[in-house]
């Protein structure tokens, strides 16, 4: 929250990099407060009606870049009108893991596609000692999803990932890292469930190939893509979809920070007789050649 930053404190700037707070402003403001929400973006932002953001004006019948910038008081928007979005989410660093086995992980393209499989497709499975195996359920038609997690699991922690098919599953198959100190670690990074996965935050201002690789993972586990023929050339539509809100809300800004341009959109929730008969979910869509 900014009333919680502090002189000292370090901060983003926009341009991505790690600036230090070195003064700060409050004052008592007794009025209306008027938010802001881009089509499609997945948070608003609240400010004084004489706040000035950055409108974007595009003169019909023009091409983008002749679009004109224009500092203008919030409250003079209108609900069509065009601002800028962010597209950094920090700045960027590479990390290394240490697990206390000694293993040494860097958080390369390879991590980061496990990191989004395991997003979209991962669980793990704790005792009273704590987490103790890292799982991944794919559908038993994801045989080539299945060999990359065993593929991924060898080369990144040098560990030989089980694959099991159980009776009472029969259309799901099961690949188990079961290793105590790679269980600790993804816990750690991803410590929610199904409705509260989150994106780690080292994956958040990791090098744009790591996060891509990451957006790739998610997609392919939890989502589909569609090519088509339109007007004489190709259009894709991909799509990546989640019970977890946050999740959707990190994977639209990851998407952002990779030059895409998603759409968020959300499903809501089904209510019958007194019973919500769906939890909320939603989708990221991308769109293009």
């Amino acid at each position: 929250p900014i009333e919680a930053v502090q002189v000292g404190d370090k901060v983003i700037s926009h341009f991505g990099k790690s600036r230090t707070v070195t003064d700060t402003i409050a004052k008592d403001y007794d009025g209306d407060l008027v938010y802001v929400r881009g089509k499609g973006s997945p948070r608003e932002v609240g400010a004084t009606p004489d706040h000035q953001f950055v409108q974007v004006n595009v003169p019909r019948n023009c091409r983008q870049a002749d679009a004109e910038f224009v500092w203008m008081p919030v409250g003079e928007w209108k609900d069509q009108s065009h601002a800028l979005l962010p597209t950094t989410l920090g700045e960027e660093k590479q990390t290394i893991f240490s697990t206390e086995d000694g293993k040494v992980i860097e958080l390369d393209s390879r991590m980061g596609r496990l990191i989004g499989l395991f997003l979209a497709e991962g669980s793990i499975d704790k005792n009273d000692r704590g987490p103790y195996r890292v799982r991944f359920s794919f559908g038993r038609h994801e045989v080539p999803l299945v060999e990359e997690v065993c593929g991924l699991a060898k080369e990144l922690f040098g560990l030989n990932a089980s694959v099991n098919n159980l009776p009472s599953k029969p259309s799901v198959t099961l690949v188990d890292i079961c290793n105590v100190n790679i269980a600790r670690l993804f816990s750690s990074l991803i410590p929610g469930n199904v409705y509260t996965k989150r994106v780690p935050a080292c994956v958040r201002t990791s090098p744009k190939s790591v996060r891509f690789a990451t957006i790739k993972g998610w997609i392919d586990g939890d989502g589909h893509s569609r090519v088509d023929e339109i007007n004489g050339g190709l259009s894709a539509k991909t799509v990546g979809v989640s019970a977890s809100i946050p999740l959707l809300q990190d994977m639209y800004e990851l998407c952002l920070s990779c030059d895409l341009k998603p759409n968020l959109n959300f499903r809501k929730v089904r209510v019958g007789n007194g019973v919500k008969t769906r939890q909320p979910s939603g989708q990221v869509a991308l769109y293009g050649e």
